[in-house]
């Protein structure tokens, strides 16, 4: 799991000391496997909830049981973020979701995400942010991590980024800028089977160090003597996540960090993203007679977009989703490509996320653009 911490270019302890010394490791972070990204949220939700009980409330959530005063604060979150709640008892409808972050321009999304940590912070709430790196349907990600990271301390809050996607942002210097801030969190969702491409089931969890004994210890530990494990200085995995059995996932991860390393992943990521933009300048500048992308860029590897609507303009919601259905299911139906439906902004949607690590634009793209002529020309 170490090769995992730098592959994304976080600080870990060189020496793989177990200090619980703040001064000496705070910044080291450590990675383990789970089932995936929505278990990794469940995990970092949950360790959020206890490192707050701990450092803003003076409780023990796991030991005293929940005050109900925790508010996740979130920006353009996967729909994870709202099952997590739900599950963890937080409640759907303490998840505050904070609009156009990533979107606006300026100082505007930290100006509204003060304001409204502020807020609740008076009000007596514990405040947990939940950050999406690679928005899910965009791969848009925040303008000033760093800035949120400061309203985080500032506020006492615990910091958890979800970069299912955008963390491999990290594995290319050009990049690497748009996940500027990552190290600041105080935990991190990865996902293993979307870009590393190893089998499914395999989400990434990574942490800082200092939480594993004092915070995730208590929360996920088993008692029965039966599972004491033998002696040693770092914490059983069954005792920091949520399962006491475990598949070795970490295996197929070590395999591909291992045949592929930090240079391989940087050839996958630039590769994927290189066909992502030529998708787009395409739908763009060559043929917006038959598709309409809906974001200003294409920062990362993802394309949102659209069948251009006719002439008049004047398509109901459901005929536009009809439409959209129904070229998705023609272009899916060729095998040369698989893309996902979606809403952005109110309106039915495509989604084509560039990840397998075979894409080129070389082999590929070709296909790709004879395939899409010829379904979206269809009447």
């Amino acid at each position: 799991m170490q090769m995992v911490v730098d592959l994304f270019s976080l600080p870990r302890d060189p020496a793989g000391r177990q200090s619980a010394s703040v001064e000496v490791d705070s910044g080291y972070f450590r990675a383990m496997t789970t089932t995936g990204s929505t278990a990794s949220n469940i995990v970092g939700m949950a360790v959020g909830r206890e490192w707050l009980g701990v450092h803003d409330r003076g409780v023990s959530y796991c030991q005293d049981g929940y005050d109900g005063q925790v508010v996740v604060v979130t920006n353009m979150a996967h729909a994870t973020v709202w099952k997590a709640a739900s599950i963890l008892g937080i409640g759907r409808k303490q998840v505050v979701e904070i609009p156009g972050m990533g979107l606006t321009d300026g100082d505007d999304e930290e100006r509204v995400l003060e304001e409204e940590v502020k807020k609740l912070k008076d009000a007596g709430k514990a405040i947990l942010v939940f950050l999406a790196f690679g928005e899910v349907n965009t791969g848009i990600f925040p303008r000033n991590t760093r800035r949120i990271a400061e309203i985080c301390k500032k506020y006492n809050a615990y910091f958890h980024i979800d970069g299912a996607f955008g963390i491999y942002a990290r594995c290319s210097p050009k990049y690497a800028h748009l996940a500027d801030g990552l190290e600041l969190a105080h935990s991190i969702t990865a996902c293993g089977h979307k870009w590393l491409n190893v089998p499914y089931d395999c989400g990434l969890f990574l942490y800082r160090q200092t939480l594993e004994k004092p915070i995730m210890e208590p929360l996920f530990s088993s008692t029965a003597a039966y599972l004491r494990p033998s002696g040693t200085p770092f914490s059983h995995p069954m005792n920091i996540s949520i399962e006491n059995s475990q598949r070795f996932r970490s295996l197929p991860v070590w395999a591909t960090l291992r045949a592929y390393g930090r240079e391989g992943y940087r050839k996958i990521v630039e590769e994927n993203c290189r066909f992502a933009k030529t998708l787009y300048d395409w739908m763009k500048l060559s043929r917006p007679d038959l598709y309409t992308v809906l974001t200003e860029d294409c920062p990362l590897n993802i394309v949102v977009f659209a069948k251009t609507q006719s002439d008049s303009g004047r398509e109901s919601y459901e005929e536009l989703d009809k439409k959209n259905a129904e070229l998705l299911a023609r272009i899916n139906q060729t095998g040369v490509a698989y893309f996902s439906p979606t809403v952005w902004k109110g309106k039915p949607a495509i989604r084509a996320a560039i990840s397998n690590w075979q894409t080129t634009v070389e082999l590929d793209w070709e296909p790709v653009r004879v395939m899409l002529e010829e379904q979206a020309s269809i009447a």
